[in-house]
């Protein structure tokens, strides 16, 4: 009797798994700019950049444009970056220390150069950025450098990078951010645009731009999660 109650048991309850817990920490479609959300645009000496909210495929969205004016032997840079307005504590949204660490990190966006006249870029790019503070309280960029988002002209096409690490990021002198559950608080940005040089393209004025819309960052965390399976 006693091993066909167990048995009739274990029919019900299968089995206990454990999952990693998720929390989404972005989900924008860049419809408004909101108060604590900066555009921010960088270029090199002979290049330009314009990062704004405008319309994307009949709906607002954030639109880069850039110029690149290459010279023999040259590199030039034009980079739009959306991120939180005020890089201290009360913009560091998520804390890893609350989470039990990250796991792994994934993104999303909807993306494509829309070959408005007179482009001639072929190739761009989307990227991630963490802004971490540091001990000292001072707060450093970490910029995805593997997986990045390749954009070439067509239609905006939806993409995903999923499983990034802490080494996939990089703060320009092989720092990278800390997914440890002691981690202090952190922030997301995204990078669009990118390098060109001469080592790939002949030298001449190059324009081109971004399309973007629908980004979410999703953060894959140390937390466990248990799950009841039945029958």
């Amino acid at each position: 009797m006693r091993k066909r109650y167990l048995a009739a048991l274990l029919a019900v309850f299968s089995f206990t798994a454990a999952t990693a817990g998720t929390v989404t920490a972005v989900d924008t479609d860049f419809s408004t700019l909101p108060s604590n959300i900066d555009l921010v645009e960088f270029s090199s000496d002979a290049a330009t950049s314009s990062l704004t909210i405008d319309d994307v495929a009949g709906s607002l969205g954030l639109v880069f444009r850039g110029t690149w004016n290459l010279a023999p032997g040259g590199a030039e840079t034009a980079l739009g970056i959306y991120r939180p307005l005020l890089l201290d504590a009360s913009e560091l949204d998520f804390s890893p220390a609350d989470n039990d660490g990250i796991a792994a990190i994934d993104f999303s966006l909807e993306a494509g150069l829309p070959g408005v006249a007179g482009d001639n870029v072929t190739r761009l790019f989307a990227q991630l950025i963490i802004y971490q503070q540091l001990e000292n309280g001072a707060v450093r960029a970490y910029t995805q450098f593997r997986q990045a988002i390749v954009l070439t002209p067509g239609p905006i096409q939806a993409f995903s990078v999923t499983g990034l690490a802490a080494d996939d990021f990089d703060d320009g002198s092989g720092g990278r951010p800390d997914f440890s559950p002691t981690a202090r608080p952190m922030a997301f940005g995204l990078q669009l645009g990118g390098r060109l040089s001469t080592a790939n393209n002949a030298p001449g004025d190059y324009l081109g731009g971004v399309s973007a819309d629908n980004w979410a960052v999703t953060v894959d965390t140390g937390l466990t999660i248990f799950a009841d399976g039945f029958e």
